[in-house]
């Protein structure tokens, strides 16, 4: 009778977290390149594509088809949150020198809004 007992309980306390009742640990997820404001300011035209890289790192995604484009992608999810996403392109001219980029979702002063930095939303 006693061994019954438990294995209800037991048997009701996993349908529960089963069903979501009972909070569980969700892994906060990290994937991508880290951007940070301190390294967009870095950045200026003219730069060549080796110090970006050393500013940056390397990119998540580079276009296979044209060298001219580079793709930083962070996102970040913490538990039942929604994905918070950071992005920021940046285009070279033919000569590998950096001629502008695009932020977005990167938090970023209005000392960046220059001639050589583009946003689209």
């Amino acid at each position: 009778m006693r061994l019954a007992k438990h294995l209800t309980i037991c048997l009701f306390c996993l349908t529960l977290a089963g069903c979501g009742l009972i909070p569980v640990h969700q892994v906060q997820i990290q994937q991508g390149n880290a951007i940070s404001q301190k390294m967009v300011s870095q950045l200026h035209p003219g730069m060549s594509k080796k110090q970006v890289k050393d500013v940056l790192g390397t990119p998540m995604l580079v276009n296979t088809f044209s060298d001219h484009t580079f793709n930083y992608v962070y996102t970040y999810q913490s538990g039942h949150t929604k994905i918070a996403e950071k992005r920021l392109t940046l285009n070279f001219n033919n000569i590998g020198l950096l001629q502008n980029f695009d932020a977005s979702g990167v938090q970023h002063s209005d000392i960046l809004r220059t001639k050589y930095y583009r946003h689209w939303y």
